[in-house]
């Protein structure tokens, strides 16, 4: 699946809001229609993002 810009913009401002410092480097994997794992500087998954919610739910 691929994700826009405004995709990867709304995670990182999660993520920013959750404290995570600033990066330019994040990979989302999709794991259904709406929901994307997140990871971190090529190594440290954060979560599950949920697009529907527009929140990280796990």
């Amino acid at each position: 699946m691929k994700y826009t810009k405004n995709q990867f913009q709304e995670v990182k401002t999660a993520m920013k809001s959750l404290g995570y410092p600033e990066t330019k480097y994040i990979e989302l994997e999709a794991i259904d229609q709406v929901r994307c794992k997140v990871i971190y500087s090529g190594h440290l998954t954060i979560g599950i993002y949920d697009f529907f919610r527009h929140t990280f739910v796990d």
